[in-house]
């Protein structure tokens, strides 16, 4: 599976998870993407705002053990080494 489709593919497994906040995943990457366009940054800066949670839905489709119903306190650096080892 090629990186774009599993994005897809944890966006709709996870998306809809809030992690105990006010609104889902899907919805604030889009509100970071949104704020990062409309601010002026470039593409890749608005992309990687939107990706910015994926390690939360990484860690959740592991079953990693400190995975919480907050998500993953460690989802930056995991998120990072996805996207970088997706292909």
């Amino acid at each position: 599976m090629n990186a774009i489709a599993q994005i897809k593919q944890l966006f709709e497994q996870y998306g809809h998870a809030t992690y105990d906040e006010a609104c889902s995943q899907i919805y604030h990457a889009e509100q970071c993407a949104t704020l990062a366009k409309e601010n002026g940054y470039d593409q890749a800066t608005q992309i990687a705002a939107f990706l910015n949670d994926i390690g939360h839905f990484v860690a959740q489709s592991q079953h990693n053990p400190d995975f919480t119903p907050q998500g993953y306190s460690n989802h930056g650096d995991l998120g990072a080494d996805h996207l970088t080892l997706a292909k």
